[in-house]
């Protein structure tokens, strides 16, 4: 699968263990194509030379595997069949069944088997404090862990308001990016110079991927970042600050 869990997987497994071949097979004609809002055609061309040319990764679009078939059951062009010793299924995934039989049958979108969400992220058809958030809930937005964490704080305030029987002050709700803000023209002029690479304004896409132990690629609010802006924010420490931070919380519940 080539959206940000198969391509992430790919890169760190071809920095770390260049002995290994990696093939990527992905079912459409440019990665990261499921991304909602879409990222820009600049942000798939970069991220496919980054892959291919850097790391060595074998990038096959327009290819695909059942996921009931055989690892060795690749569905390609005949010249591209490959044995592999392993298989990461990075496809993506609906609401598993053994989870999907708690659930009635009526608050579950019936092509993609999401829970259907109001603006203030409780569930369509059921009772007022029933709440559905993360990958599982229809909330218009990419299934990315930032939006989860959004997701907990519009919930958390909605549950105070509903336990303080504050009804009337209005629930919090929950709006997907799907547009940039002016604000962007402010921001380009002030790092345009620095960190921003391009404008890609027909991109309202907020998305930040870690390649390997020392790149990276991001996109957000219509500007597509250089590598300078990866080293410093995204390599940083790779996400380990904001692991230590959920890990915190967890042991303090």
């Amino acid at each position: 699968g080539g959206g940000a869990l198969g391509v992430e997987a790919s890169a760190q497994i071809r920095a770390d263990f260049r002995d290994k071949n990696v093939s990527l097979f992905h079912s459409r004609g440019r990665l990261m194509s499921a991304a909602e809002p879409p990222v820009s055609a600049h942000f798939s061309d970069k991220l496919l030379r980054k892959l291919q040319n850097k790391f060595g990764v074998d990038v096959k679009l327009n290819a695909r595997r059942p996921l009931e078939a055989l690892p060795e059951q690749l569905v390609a062009p005949a010249e591209d069949h490959v044995a592999p010793t392993l298989t990461i299924n990075a496809v993506g995934c609906k609401l598993q069944d053994s989870s999907r039989r708690f659930i009635p049958t009526e608050w579950l979108h019936p092509e993609t088997g999401e829970v259907v969400v109001n603006s203030a992220l409780q569930v369509e058809g059921a009772p007022a404090h029933v709440f559905a958030i993360g990958d599982v809930a229809r909330t218009g937005d990419y299934k990315q862990a930032r939006w989860a964490s959004r997701h907990a704080q519009i919930v958390t305030k909605n549950i105070l308001v509903m336990v303080a029987e504050r009804e009337s002050a209005g629930l919090t709700l929950y709006s997907p990016v799907n547009h940039n803000s002016v604000a962007v023209h402010w921001l380009y002029r002030v790092l345009g110079c620095i960190y921003v690479e391009k404008r890609v304004p027909e991109s309202c896409a907020v998305v930040t991927l870690y390649l390997g132990n020392d790149d990276g690629i991001g996109e957000f609010f219509g500007l597509h970042f250089n590598e300078r802006f990866a080293r410093k924010y995204l390599l940083a420490d790779k996400g380990s600050a904001s692991a230590q931070a959920w890990l915190n919380c967890t042991r303090s519940i």
